[in-house]
């Protein structure tokens, strides 16, 4: 190939459309800028009509735009989207220590791939809660940092950070 008679964009998008990725990039207002024929598939949309609209509007449950704001990226985070788990991975992207946009991801290769991850994704979330709902029982008595009797200083320090952690690894699943 000689990659001298192709336009960058050109270039880019051959790498991106035979990757086993569904690819996002918005800018820094969350704006779809690129997408990915095989993300366009599987969200059942045109391409031409999604670029330019803000991500939340397009992608049910995305979290793009929140990379956008924070700049922390998000790896291998479980996502909910159109009836099925997927994996999703979200990066921003930085340019001179300023957030200028975000790549999002989500991988399967093909239809069967996508039902097995998602049942394996759903396997998985069922035995967590199984041992869950087991250790609640098993353990009988059940205590929170309410239950902690005290004011002293070291006291309240541990309760801040176990809330501060908690909030932090909280999901909706």
């Amino acid at each position: 190939m000689n990659t001298g008679q192709l336009s960058n964009n050109k270039l880019l998008d051959m790498v991106f459309e035979s990757t086993y990725y569904g690819i996002v990039i918005v800018d820094s207002q969350a704006k779809i800028q690129y997408i990915s024929n095989k993300y366009c598939e599987f969200l059942n949309v045109e391409r031409s009509t999604v670029i330019g609209e803000h991500v939340t509007n397009i992608i049910e449950n995305t979290r793009l735009h929140l990379v956008v704001q924070i700049g922390k990226s998000e790896i291998a985070d479980i996502h909910f989207l159109r009836g099925d788990f997927v994996i999703a991975n979200r990066i921003p992207i930085i340019e001179n220590k300023e957030i200028i946009g975000a790549i999002g991801t989500i991988m399967f290769r093909d239809l069967d791939d996508r039902n097995k991850m998602n049942s394996h994704i759903k396997e998985i979330l069922t035995k967590r809660n199984f041992y869950k709902n087991e250790r609640d029982v098993t353990n009988g008595v059940k205590y929170s940092l309410h239950n902690l009797i005290g004011n002293s200083q070291g006291i309240q320090q541990f309760s801040r950070r176990k809330l501060r952690r908690n909030y932090r690894f909280t999901t909706n699943y």
